[in-house]
């Protein structure tokens, strides 16, 4: 099977398109024909040798090691495996730590870890929303108890995850202040955020004291020291990267009713994915993507996403 390696690590165009040996599905697995798969920051990070603790080394790998999300048809089960047909369309999110990735034509993927494609979306519209999904209702809703009539703050609301986070919170009823790059502001303003500001020319003093029930920092640049007295009492500050706000985490949130949390989400769930389908159902929520890329431009993809121009994720389709 075909699979995106890396002849170095750096720029896109070290990206390359190989053969790689076609998985084969352990007990409780599944394999599934990838018919679309997003690009994410992990992808992009991984590609310039920049993966942290997901990339303990600098050895290429024989397999592909990029790609989180992904949709496809199942293509073989498992000899356990119970919950999904041979032919069934479903979509998911790998493992961040360990197991295959989607930049492939095959990967086999624990069933837990999948459910299926909402009712009319398409293959490539599935593949831009479970993490941006997952990953909004745990915050706005789990974690933040975002109730109708209150006010949420989204920093990078116009990333794959924010234009998801969005549109959740506006069905939740909530007043939704956007920051996103001056580009995008129209965009946003299209999805029904109620106030729109360009974070390039933007200063927090512009809030008032107390403004705040949430604030969901995609972006992860702030901290709670940072952003305290512009959350109402009880509030809650949501960050993606919880490395960065330790202090608030651990020490100030103790002292304070205004908590500091953070979120990662690791991996897809098939509970929490049935919940997702059910709220996007519910809600009338819209697959938002930025561009489609053919698998075998992969560099022109990867050169997409640099470029940080995009509104939602890009994506690369498969046959």
């Amino acid at each position: 099977m075909k699979a995106v390696l890396l002849n170095s690590f750096g720029s896109y165009n070290a990206l390359k398109i190989d053969s790689v040996v076609k998985p084969v599905p352990g007990p409780s697995e599944v394999l599934v024909r990838v018919k679309a798969s997003s690009i994410s920051n992990f992808d992009v990070n991984f590609r310039k040798g920049k993966g942290g603790v997901f990339q303990k080394n600098k050895k290429l790998p024989e397999k592909s090691s990029m790609g989180l999300e992904f949709s496809g048809i199942i293509e073989e089960l498992g000899s356990e495996a119970k919950h999904f047909a041979v032919g069934d369309k479903v979509y998911g999110m790998v493992d961040l730590w360990k197991g295959d990735k989607s930049h492939a034509e095959f990967l086999i993927i624990p069933e837990k870890q999948i459910f299926y494609v909402p009712e009319d979306f398409s293959f490539v519209e599935a593949a831009s929303m479970p993490i941006a999904v997952l990953t909004s209702i745990r915050a706005l809703i789990d974690l933040g108890k975002l109730k109708a009539g209150q006010k949420v703050l989204i920093n990078g609301a116009s990333g794959g995850v924010g234009v998801y986070a969005v549109q959740i919170a506006k069905a939740l009823k909530a007043e939704v202040y956007a920051l996103c790059s001056s580009s995008k502001v129209q965009l946003l303003k299209k999805i029904s955020a109620d106030h729109v500001y360009d974070y390039e020319h933007f200063d927090l003093s512009k809030f008032k004291e107390q403004e705040f029930d949430v604030i969901f920092d995609v972006a992860a640049k702030w901290k709670l020291s940072e952003v305290r007295k512009i959350m109402k009492e009880g509030g809650s500050y949501i960050s993606s990267n919880p490395v960065k706000d330790m202090m608030g985490i651990l020490l100030l949130s103790a002292f304070s009713s205004r908590k500091s949390k953070y979120l990662m989400v690791n991996r897809g769930d098939l509970k929490d994915l049935a919940r997702a389908n059910k709220f996007v159902k519910e809600h009338d929520i819209k697959p938002i993507y930025d561009s489609v890329y053919e698998f075998e431009d992969i560099k022109g993809a990867h050169q997409a996403f640099d470029n940080r121009k995009n509104l939602g994720k890009v994506i690369i389709q498969l046959n």
